[in-house]
């Protein structure tokens, strides 16, 4: 719908955007990731909006995570 679902919506810290995988069914198996030096990065947490919550109908009408892996 002509809408921008990058990846770097992912950490612009603004609720009305969303990354979107791309794909034509629902992302299952689609993943991220992200790495860090170990020498200059400092993480004291991560925090994860499950769905796109730039309104409640946004939300009813897109998917959501219902099961997730995450590797340290």
């Amino acid at each position: 719908n002509g809408g921008n679902y990058n990846v770097y919506n992912i950490y612009d810290n603004n609720y009305k955007t969303a990354w979107v995988e791309g794909i034509i069914d629902y992302g299952i198996g689609e993943w991220i990731e992200y790495q860090f030096s170990t020498l200059n990065d400092s993480i004291e947490g991560i925090e994860f909006c499950n769905g796109y919550v730039k309104n409640k109908k946004t939300f009813k009408e897109n998917s959501r995570v219902k099961k997730m892996k995450m590797y340290f």
